[in-house]
């Protein structure tokens, strides 16, 4: 792992890590306030990382923006009914205006375990966070992970899909009779049986000799991967059915 960015503190501390090899073409830390927030911009995307100790006020301050898509995940210690609290506290009504006026959406599902089980207070809770870019978010998902050993915390992650995800088939080859040497066929074929006598009992054997000769004469081939979409004819006739779907204004 290499180290992109980090913050010191006798007590709290954050730092960011990416896989070798990530090249990061900007880094910012900010602690005002002792509210920690890293930021690392990289190829496709800016991702932010937040710490809030629990006693200090809730004051965001602004991340730099360049345009991509962000990710902002951490610790807020926040709460809200929006990610699993019974009710708001002022840190979390500042987190929700935060996030409104940066127009970044939050990523909870409310049937992931609680990122944090308090022995305590014998409970679980929300304190770990993400928000994505509106224009991603519908493209996000959240998972908490396995709890850390010897700590009440659950790591979080988030995933971005891709806007088009290649369909996944079971390997299984497919003649193609597009492509097949059909003469070839026959005459290999008509070989082949030229010898077997006209018998019910040779059945068996027959299709045998089928199968090699098409397997000598038709490709045969399998995309475990495709993208899902429409053919050219397929495309133009949607093209030409569009104006006939729309609903006239009223």
């Amino acid at each position: 792992m290499t180290t992109l960015i980090e913050r010191p503190h006798e007590k709290y501390g954050s730092i960011m890590l990416a896989k070798n090899g990530t090249i990061a073409e900007s880094t910012s830390k900010s602690d005002e306030n002792n509210i920690e927030v890293l930021t690392t911009e990289l190829q496709g995307v800016t991702i932010t990382s937040v710490y809030k100790p629990p006693p200090i006020p809730m004051e965001m301050p602004e991340i730099p923006s360049s345009g991509k898509p962000k990710i902002v995940i951490g610790d807020f210690n926040s709460h809200s009914t929006q990610w699993g609290y019974a009710n708001n506290n002022a840190d979390g009504d500042a987190v929700e205006m935060w996030a409104e006026n940066s127009q970044l959406n939050l990523i909870h599902n409310a049937k992931q375990p609680k990122s944090f089980n308090s022995g305590r207070w014998r409970a679980g809770y929300n304190p770990d966070i993400v928000f994505v870019s509106r224009k991603i978010a519908g493209l996000s998902k959240k998972l908490v992970l396995e709890p850390l050993p010897r700590t009440q915390h659950r790591p979080i992650s988030i995933t971005i899909n891709a806007a088009i995800t290649p369909a996944t088939v079971p390997f299984r080859r497919r003649f193609n009779f597009g492509k097949a040497n059909w003469p070839g066929f026959q005459e290999d074929l008509e070989r082949r049986i030229s010898h077997l006598p006209a018998d019910p009992k040779n059945y068996d054997k027959f299709t045998k000799l089928v199968h090699k000769a098409a397997r000598k004469n038709i490709p045969r081939g399998c995309h475990t991967q495709y993208i899902p979409g429409l053919d050219a004819p397929s495309t133009n006739s949607s093209i030409n059915l569009t104006p006939l779907l729309k609903v006239p204004q009223k």
